[in-house]
């Protein structure tokens, strides 16, 4: 359901909320065919992601170059917080009988959860080393103290509070 706000704005940007709505009304289809994988769903997020940059940037003065680099930022950054969420809600999707897209990939929960956090600090390296190629006129060290620390911190604490869970219901059995 879209908020009031929301219908505001794509009246103000009509093209922009129609590719949104297509893609995310695209998302969702896929979440509920159980043909599509992670990769797909992943990449999917990115190019939403891509293109809200695009369009953002046609309203200020940004280098091709450097319009090409806060893509391919965007792209990693909406996959680190799909992978994010995928492996933060996992246990409770299954529960529930939602989808999750770790439910595809062919291997041992254990074995899923490795290389899915191998996956995200493969992501979280890429967004720092682009972020070193950008320079932000405003609030530089903010965003940089997001990428370089902040991700990682929440990765984490995901990661610890999921082991405490974890632990906790080991010893419940």
């Amino acid at each position: 359901m879209k908020n009031r706000t929301y219908k505001n704005d794509c009246d103000i940007y009509t093209e922009v909320c129609t590719y949104l709505d297509s893609k995310l009304e695209l998302f969702y289809d896929l979440e509920k065919n159980e043909n599509s994988d992670f990769d797909e769903l992943a990449q999917l997020m990115g190019d939403t992601w891509k293109e809200i940059v695009e369009y953002g940037t046609n309203y200020i003065s940004v280098e091709e170059n450097k319009k090409e680099l806060l893509k391919s930022v965007c792209d990693d950054l909406a996959k680190f917080l799909y992978c994010m969420d995928a492996y933060d809600d996992y246990e409770k999707d299954i529960k529930k009988k939602r989808f999750n897209p770790l439910q595809k990939i062919p291997f041992r929960l254990d074995e899923k959860i490795d290389n899915g956090l191998f996956l995200v600090g493969f992501i979280i390296h890429n967004l720092q080393q682009k972020m070193s190629d950008i320079k932000f006129n405003k609030n530089s060290e903010i965003i940089k103290n997001v990428i370089f620390f902040g991700l990682e911190y929440k990765l984490k604490s995901i990661v610890k509070r999921k082991e405490k869970e974890n632990a906790k219901g080991k010893c419940k059995k």
